[in-house]
């Protein structure tokens, strides 16, 4: 599982270093990346978490439908958005300079662990994402009261 959060600078290349314990968890060199369908963020997946997500994806219209139209547009769309990223071995991904433009990453970003992905934010994009919900609201959720 990935969890935990660092700030890292992206340098002029476009290369960010991922932590060793997310690199150790998302297994192998090979990793896809994909902007986030709702923020101004970038996702990085193991293939196998990535599959997973995508078929997630069509699960509350009962899967994906081949005969779908709609279904087949939005899987293509989603999988040209995605590019493959090998991590080198100094530890890092070098973003694609359309990803980093989407997801406004010039400095410091947050790496993120969800779960089954990273989540690569603009640093002060992420903190104002997180402060969505108060400390109150984040403590409360935690009680039935």
């Amino acid at each position: 599982m990935l969890v935990g959060s660092a700030i890292h600078k992206i340098d002029p290349k476009g290369r960010i270093s991922l932590p060793a314990g997310y690199r150790k968890e998302l297994g192998g060199s090979d990793l896809i990346v994909v902007p986030s369908p709702t923020d101004k963020a970038l996702y990085v997946f193991n293939p196998e978490s990535f599959e997973e997500w995508l078929d997630s994806l069509f699960d509350r219209s009962g899967g994906f439908n081949p005969r779908s139209r709609k279904d087949v547009v939005i899987r293509q769309r989603i999988l040209a958005s995605a590019a493959t990223l090998v991590i080198d071995s100094a530890g890092r991904i070098n973003v694609p300079n359309e990803m980093r433009e989407y997801a406004h990453l010039n400095k410091d970003v947050s790496v993120a662990g969800n779960y089954d992905h990273v989540e690569i934010w603009d640093a002060e994009l992420y903190e104002e994402a997180m402060s969505l919900i108060s400390d109150e609201e984040f403590s409360n959720f935690f009680y039935t009261e």
